[in-house]
C-alpha cells in the first residue's frame, strides 16, 4: 500500500499502523536502505502513523507472539479505545490496504 507518498508493506487506517517485515536479504547489509526505511519512519511518525517493524524471523519463527502484539497495538490505537481521536489524528479512511 501507499502512505503519505511512501511505499510500506501493510496499513491498517483507522488505527494509522503501517507494518513493515523486514528481511536480512533486503535490509541487513545495505546501509542506504536502512537509512531511507528510518527516514520514512520518522516522517510517518511526524503526521501521526506508528511504524511496527518485525523481522521476517518473528513472522515466521513466532507467527502467535507478533500477531498477538500487532493485535494489541491496533486495538490501543483505534478511534475511542483512549488512543486516537481526531484531535491526535484520527483516521480519515477507514479500512485496511496491503
Amino acid at each position: 500500500g501507499v502512505v503519505e507518498g511512501y511505499e510500506v508493506d501493510f496499513c491498517f487506517q483507522v488505527s494509522r499502523v503501517v507494518v513493515e517485515v523486514d528481511g536480512w536479504d533486503e535490509h541487513g547489509a545495505k546501509r542506504r536502505t536502512w537509512e531511507q526505511d528510518r527516514e520514512r519512519d520518522l516522517a510517518l511518525a511526524a503526521v501521526g502513523w506508528l511504524v511496527v517493524r518485525l523481522t521476517w524471523r518473528m513472522v515466521v519463527g513466532n507467527r502467535a507472539a507478533a500477531v498477538a502484539r500487532l493485535r494489541s497495538a491496533l486495538v490501543r490505537r483505534l478511534p475511542g479505545a483512549g488512543g486516537l481521536t481526531p484531535e491526535t489524528g484520527g483516521a480519515r479512511n477507514p479500512g485496511v490496504a496491503a
